[in-house]
């Protein structure tokens, strides 16, 4: 296995990108109101403990990024498109695939599945992206 030397600078530019992202995602202007729906949730809900919420979330998704760090270079990703296609196969085979079962199982919405599964696409498509074009 090759030396790995992971650039903690875009993976904290990854994480913030994933960050943005879904809050564009969870927007009322974009799908924020069809998912609170979805999950039975107010306005008022999300407002408690919102701050922990997003540090912890911020914290994961520090976790997603360094471990795509890892699987951009195992992969040899040096373009940008090689870390769209990166982070398209993660998600493809352990979110996506992973996610379906549960929703499945568990009889979960299909279009609350497809809210949460497109922004986990989108996040690690731009992630898989950025850590290529800022390599280490």
């Amino acid at each position: 296995m090759p030396p790995i030397q992971i650039n903690l600078w875009a993976v904290i530019a990854a994480t913030a990108f994933a960050m943005v992202v879904g809050t564009v995602w969870y927007s009322e202007l974009i799908l924020g109101k069809q998912w609170a729906r979805l999950v039975g949730k107010k306005a008022t809900d999300m407002q408690k403990g919102a701050g922990q919420m997003y540090m912890l979330t911020a914290a994961l998704w520090l976790l997603v990024s360094y471990v795509l760090a890892h699987f951009v270079q195992y992969t040899y990703a040096d373009v940008w498109y090689e870390g769209a296609i990166a982070g398209f196969w993660l998600w493809t085979g352990f979110v996506f695939a992973v996610g379906l079962i549960h929703a499945l199982f568990e009889g979960k919405s299909k279009v609350l599945f497809a809210i949460n599964a497109g922004y986990t696409l989108a996040a690690l498509v731009g992630m898989g992206i950025i850590l290529v074009v800022l390599p280490s």
